[in-house]
């Protein structure tokens, strides 16, 4: 606030009578040379890299469920397969999966007739395939 806009402030709080303390306006600093405004422009510089970025950026390979966890076990057991198969923590909600296996999916069980079909359609896939 300058000078005269503190006199006038004060001019008009005790117009009125009311204990009032003066208001500044929030200003928006730079937050590397603390300006307003900025006189770095090192903030869009950083901007623009950040975009750069974005833009390049590459999806990691898909991994299954089940394969994720089989590898947070073994980054957790010093890649250690042997150490993953001894585990002892009990407790963890991944224990089950830590073979990399789902110990709760029921094997499928097929009639002779179902066989039948499944390998019916397996050699009719394989006849195009090999075409």
């Amino acid at each position: 606030m300058t000078e005269a806009e503190k006199i006038e402030f004060y001019k008009i709080a005790n117009k009125h009578l009311l204990p009032v303390t003066p208001v500044t306006k929030p200003t928006e600093k730079c937050s590397i040379c603390n300006e307003d405004p900025c006189v770095c422009e090192e903030d869009k510089d950083l901007e623009e890299a950040i975009k750069e970025q974005e833009s390049t950026y590459e999806l990691p390979p898909k991994v299954s469920a089940l394969r994720a966890i089989r590898n947070h076990c073994l980054n957790q057991c010093a890649l250690s397969r042997a150490e993953v198969t001894l585990c002892q923590c009990n407790t963890c909600d991944l224990y089950p999966f830590r073979k990399g296996k789902n110990p709760f999916r029921i094997k499928r069980i097929m009639t002779d007739e179902q066989r039948e079909a499944s390998k019916i359609r397996l050699a009719k896939a394989r006849d195009a395939k090999g075409n």
